[in-house]
């Protein structure tokens, strides 16, 4: 297949829009991984032959069209919030469609288990690193839309899971809320370090006193 064949099938693919030739170039792996065409394929590459393109009856016609081809710029995604109230969780991480401050806000307070999960974002990692490095910049949007209650609560739950990480964790708090941290609890005090009672593993009970040589 030569150049001005391939770009006759892209300019026909193009009129698909973004979702049908992105669609293809993205199953470009998949067709050299199988060697062949898929059905859903087939039938979209069928509707080029109405706008004069030359046909592409093979996976290698296929790769040489598509596997270098640029995708075209996607519209921004849209949800309404009836979507947003129905799947708040996937919106709220992959969903790809910018959501409304507002909506977070309203589904924090009326969906237990949209507040439960995003507050287990900082509570696991807590427990897992200990500081909040990585999702501090969640931990700011969430400071700039919540009530200052909210984050408190926040705060509760992830010391109420790793107190012993106290330490770790209060600075991203102190960094985001500076003054306000004077609402929130103060720091617990420090834990006594207790020697283990067998620092070197428990003993059998019925270890013979005597050693055997």
């Amino acid at each position: 297949m030569d150049a001005s064949q391939r770009e006759r099938i892209l300019t026909a693919a193009r009129v698909l829009g973004p979702e049908g030739l992105n669609s293809l170039i993205k199953s470009v792996r998949q067709v050299r991984a199988h060697g062949r065409l898929r059905y859903w394929q087939e039938e979209l590459i069928a509707r080029l032959a109405g706008f004069n393109a030359p046909p592409v009856t093979n996976a290698e016609d296929f790769i040489a069209v598509f596997g270098e081809a640029e995708a075209m710029p996607e519209p921004p995604r849209v949800v309404t919030r009836e979507e947003f109230f129905a799947r708040p969780n996937y919106w709220y991480y992959l969903g790809g469609a910018p959501i409304p401050d507002e909506w977070i806000v309203a589904a924090w307070e009326q969906l237990p288990e949209f507040r439960d999960n995003v507050t287990y974002e900082f509570v696991r990692e807590a427990s897992k690193n200990g500081d909040l490095y990585c999702v501090q910049s969640s931990l700011e949007f969430l400071a700039g839309i919540l009530p200052l209650t909210r984050m408190v609560e926040v705060y509760e739950q992830v010391r109420a899971r790793s107190p012993h990480r106290e330490s770790e964790f209060r600075p991203a708090f102190e960094r985001v809320f500076g003054e306000k941290m004077e609402t929130f609890p103060a720091p617990l005090p420090p834990q006594p370090f207790e020697e283990p009672q067998y620092p070197y593993g428990v003993p059998e009970s019925d270890m013979a006193d005597d050693i055997p040589y």
